[in-house]
């Protein structure tokens, strides 16, 4: 399947994909910028939420016979660590439907950065790792350049994508928690 099908689908299917997560998860409102849900602006992040947004996307995919793995990213060792999951499609596209969560910054609401990230951004990512990271690059530098300093880092961005190791068979056993 092309790129354009993939982002076609999701985009069509973006609120069932989100409205699957509150059935995954009992805290949902943290997926959105507390400021600007508060002032009924658009606010969807996925904070904290990648893997049932993966979970509900990667349904989505299979029930459409499109072939992708679940990967995840680890930093950390033992009770301390963070992880990431996200889609891979061809091994070098990435499917993120939580990618903004990385950008989140709680200083402002209603300013030029957080209309860019939350108005003018797409609510997933689909795309390669070089194209990503040259968006997060661009949204961190505007970030610095109303904030005065970034909130985050290119390189601490990138420990979420390097080196994911495949979880697909975990999501292919819960897929039956979802419903389209």
């Amino acid at each position: 399947m092309s790129i354009y099908f993939t982002r076609t689908l999701i985009r069509n299917n973006w609120m069932n994909i989100r409205k699957n997560i509150e059935h995954l998860s009992d805290y949902t409102e943290i997926t959105h910028h507390f400021k600007r849900r508060k002032n009924n602006l658009l606010s969807f992040d996925g904070y904290n939420h990648c893997g049932a947004l993966c979970l509900s996307t990667y349904s989505l995919l299979n029930n459409n016979n499109i072939d992708c793995k679940v990967v995840r990213s680890q930093i950390g060792y033992g009770k301390h660590y963070e992880d990431h999951v996200f889609i891979q499609l061809n091994n070098d596209i990435i499917l993120d439907p939580s990618y903004k969560q990385f950008l989140r910054d709680n200083r402002g609401y209603k300013d030029v950065y957080q209309n860019m990230l939350y108005e003018q951004l797409d609510d997933f990512y689909i795309g390669n790792k070089k194209e990503l990271f040259k968006l997060f690059n661009n949204m961190i530098s505007l970030n610095k350049k109303y904030h005065k300093y970034e909130n985050t880092t290119i390189e601490d961005i990138n420990y979420f994508y390097d080196n994911p190791i495949c979880i697909t068979d975990k999501f292919k056993k819960n897929i039956h928690l979802v419903k389209f």
